[in-house]
């Protein structure tokens, strides 16, 4: 209408309810202009490139003010803003050519008062972006809302009174006022919109009086401004929520950093856990139980259990979620270790590190063997061999734990004797070896030195003793030379041979027999079981077995008993109780020398022991050795249940798959 006049001064009367696009476009000479109460609404670019304009007063019936209306109004320093309820004041979100957003009030770099009535309600997006010259602003009570950049930019704005009927503040309300250092934010904020603040390089600190906020969007406020807020509202939970996990308490400069979790105890079966600064009028829930100030103590299935869950913070309405939080009660520690072997045998022993959790029952498994016990031996495996031991343990539930270990057998060893010829075509033969003594798949091959491949060997079992291996070959034809060498067989049939050493069956020489007495005494009650070794030497043995006295009294008043065989046995009966006797075993020869091996202690035991015969019945299961069910004795392990009888008395079943 007015477009470009050269008009400097208009009444508007109150006839007039809008004023149109382009009204006074261009009017540069305009210096003031009061728009009455009767205009609800300003058009597009209106007042644009009005740049005598000073000051303007927006009256309270304007509800709707259109984009760029005082655009380039670069001589306007003082706004009168009284539209009660602007609600058509927001700007279009479109672009203009040179990407800045469609705003009320751009360009108008030299206004410096905003007097924003104390009957407006809301304050649109954008109506003040850019506005540089602003340096303080009173925001009354009567506004309830701030529009999403409505002080964007406003970079000169060094104070800011936000009233207490603020509920809202829009997103990058003010952001880039960099001159702001410290921001009050009433008692009715609910919600901060993302980056209301962020920008804001100066602020220094933000006090959240208020006890209600309950959103706040990403990047609301700059990461060096302190945050001051009450302790125990739901506004200290909203910050939290959003990251802000370094507030201060009003008033003071301690931190309120979120609550969290941690282990005061752990057992096997329970952890106990307490919450870390912990806040009066929170709600505190953990894995949907409630926890208080005081410890909390979990109750574990089994040893080891691992937990995560989150520790749930609450008021109204209100939640923060922490992170889930793990922690585990103590583990069972499970360990093995090899505490003995040879290079076909092997002990294992098995521990745990014991606590609250209910153990029922733990197994050892090795080379095929499983035993109900923390200990497994087994004889019979391959030298320089890695077996696996595995080792299990059921608590209540049942739950199963189980862990393996591996171990290796020694390398085998076969040291070879000179051959004790006692007699012509009669020869003793012997190995030293790192075998175990509980072997028996043991002996020696020998053959002519002339014969091919094609002639099989002679093969003959032997006995061991501390590894020695002793053999007596008879009758051997004098007029050649022959060779021998040590066997070994393991359980699954492998066999293992040492070095062949010459025997020449004429080149006789006089030797002494070969006895040992076993340290390992069987007693029961006033029974022992004692067992020794004899290899004759040159002389025929006429006569062997063992002798036996009190230890307190002189060998002279020994009792002796005879015994048969390579490996002897027998059963002592009739000794005193709790009295320690010495035990040997002797050979007599054709010559009548006696030979003996070293002696040994052992002592009785209590009356009220076991005084049956050792293994006289088949179904008393007392000597040292593998038996079956039926209470036979075995050679070896066999498929399905053994039974182990060690030196002590004390049996055990091995079930063989």
């Amino acid at each position: 209408m007015f477009y470009g006049c050269g008009l400097t001064s208009i009444t508007i009367p109150q006839s007039v309810t809008s004023i149109g696009k382009n009204a006074f476009y261009g009017c540069s000479g305009l210096t003031s202009i009061t728009i009455p109460q009767s205009v609800t609404s300003i058009g597009k670019e209106a007042f644009r490139g009005c740049n005598g304009l000073t000051n303007i007063t927006i009256g309270n019936s304007v509800t709707s003010i259109g984009d760029w209306a005082f655009r380039d109004c670069s001589g306007l320093k003082e706004v009168n803003f009284n539209a009660t309820n602007c609600t058509n004041c927001t700007t279009t979100k479109s672009y203009d050519d040179h990407y800045n957003y469609y705003t009320v009030f751009p360009g108008c770099s030299s206004l410096t008062t905003l007097n924003i009535g104390n009957n407006v309600q809301n304050l649109p997006d954008y109506a003040f972006r850019d506005c540089s010259g602003l340096t303080s602003l009173t925001i009354p009570n009567s506004v309830t809302s701030i529009g999403n950049r409505a002080f964007s930019g406003c970079s000169g704005l060094t104070s800011v009174t936000i009233g207490n009927s603020v509920t809202k503040i829009g997103n990058w309300a003010f952001w880039g006022c960099s001159g702001l250092t410290n921001v009050t934010i009433g008692n009715s904020v609910t919600s901060i919109g993302g980056g209301a603040f962020w920008t804001c390089s100066n602020l220094s600190s933000v006090t959240l009086g208020n006890n209600n906020l309950t959103e706040i969007g990403q990047n609301a406020f700059p990461s060096q401004a302190k945050l001051y807020v009450k302790r125990g509202t739901k506004t200290l939970l909203t910050l939290w929520k959003n990251g802000y996990t370094r507030p201060y308490e009003i008033g003071t400069d301690k931190q309120l950093p979120p609550s969290s979790l941690s282990v005061v105890s752990t057992t096997q079966m329970t952890a106990t856990i307490k919450v870390n600064d912990y806040y009066d009028g929170f709600t505190y829930t953990l894995n949907d139980e409630p926890i208080g100030k005081n410890t909390k103590t979990f109750y574990a299935p089994y040893p080891g259990y691992k937990y995560s869950m989150p520790l749930k913070i609450s008021l109204d309405d209100v939640l923060y979620i922490t992170n889930p939080y793990s922690f585990q009660t103590k583990g069972l520690n499970m360990k093995a270790e090899r505490t003995g072997g040879t290079a076909s045998s092997m002990t294992v022993k098995a521990s745990y590190e014991q606590g609250d959790a209910p153990v029922t029952a733990q197994t050892l498994s090795l080379g095929g063997v499983t035993v109900e016990d923390d200990e497994i031996y087994l004889n019979g495996l391959k030298p320089s061999a890695s077996y696996t031991v595995t080792y299990t343990i059921i608590t209540d539930g049942p739950w199963k734990f189980q862990q393996t270990f591996k171990f290796s057998t020694n390398a085998l060893q076969f040291t070879a004797s000179q051959p004790k010829v006692i007699s012509e075509g009669n020869v003793i033969i012997a190995s030293k070896s790192n075998l175990d003594d509980g072997e028996t798949n043991v002996g020696f091959e020998w053959r002519r030195t002339d014969w091919t491949s094609e002639f099989p060997s002679n093969r003959a079992g032997a006995y061991l003793y501390e590894g020695m291996m002793e053999g007596y070959i008879r009758n051997l034809n004098t007029n050649y030379l022959w060779k021998y060498r040590p066997y070994y067989e393991t359980q699954d049939g492998s066999r293992f041979y040492g070095e062949w050493t010459g025997i020449d069956p004429t080149n006789t020489s006089y030797f002494e027999p070969t006895v040992h007495t076993y340290d390992k005494v069987e007693v029961n009650g006033n029974r022992a079981r004692v067992k020794g070794y004899a290899m004759r030497g040159s002389d025929n043995i006429v006569s062997q077995g063992f002798r036996y006295w009190r230890s307190t009294e002189s060998a002279s008043r020994a009792k002796q008993v005879e015994a048969d065989g390579q490996v002897m046995s027998i059963e002592l009966k009739g000794l005193d109780y709790h009295t320690t006797y010495r035990v040997v075993a002797f050979v007599t020869t054709s010559e009548g020398k006696t030979y003996y091996g070293k002696e040994q202690l052992f002592t009785t035991g209590d009356p009220t022991g076991i005084e049956e015969t050792f293994a006289d019945e088949p179904q008393k299961i007392t000597e040292e050795g593998i038996y079956d069910l039926s209470g036979r004795k075995l050679e070896r392990m066999q498929k399905g249940i053994n039974i182990i009888c060690k030196a002590d008395g004390t049996t055990k079943k091995v079930l063989v798959k």
